[in-house]
């Protein structure tokens, strides 16, 4: 059953970390590196500086369930630092 909803032995959390964004989010890289930092305006700066057209974002289809579980895990913490 725990293999049904990807439990691991850490929980919800995968046995090891994806260590490095799929090349199709690079841009989030400066965000990733701002925050641990307590510069806060500093970071809502750098997430602004994102230009908003998603056009030019590829399709994430290709990515797998554990890139996609890294991807939830970084926006979100993103997310709360933004907020």
């Amino acid at each position: 059953m725990s293999h049904y909803y990807n439990i691991t032995s850490l929980g919800f959390l995968p046995d090891d970390c994806v260590k490095t964004l799929p090349i199709a989010l690079n841009y989030l890289q400066p965000l990733l590196d701002n925050l641990a930092t307590s510069d806060g305006k500093k970071f809502r700066k750098l997430a602004d500086q994102i230009e908003n057209d998603t056009s030019n974002i590829p399709s994430l289809d290709y990515l797998n369930l554990r890139d996609t579980q890294f991807l939830y895990s970084i926006l979100s913490m993103i997310v709360n630092k933004y907020v």
